[in-house]
């Protein structure tokens, strides 16, 4: 299961377009969710422990403070999240992804990198 954080319906349209038609079969499940308290109600209340996730979260969310960043780490999910920014250039977020083995991709490649779901 992907799960999309991000407060651009025309984010999750693409994503939902890239894994729609992106995967060999097809069986890769979408969940969107657009503000960090969605995610953390959707995390605490309905998320499979059991379940493999990737995450892909926004940097910033328009008139909230809690950021990407801080949802990984509130949630340990380093090693499952790639931090999808138009703010990728910026040092500071670098230095954070770096330091926290964070993903990290510039959110206008995100129609383009190719998608591989073995």
């Amino acid at each position: 299961t992907v799960v999309v954080v991000d407060d651009d319906s025309s984010v999750h349209q693409i994503w939902a377009g890239r894994f729609e038609s992106g995967t060999k079969d097809g069986h890769v499940e979408v969940k969107h969710l657009s503000t960090p308290s969605l995610f953390s109600e959707w995390y605490r209340t309905s998320r499979n422990p059991d379940a493999k996730y990737l995450y892909l979260f926004d940097y910033e969310f328009l008139g909230i403070s809690k950021n990407g960043i801080d949802l990984i780490r509130e949630f340990g999910l380093q090693e499952d999240s790639i931090l999808v920014t138009s703010r990728y250039e910026e040092q500071h977020v670098i230095e954070v992804c770096t330091r926290m083995k964070i993903g990290l991709l510039p959110k206008g490649q995100a129609g383009f990198i190719p998608i591989d779901t073995v």
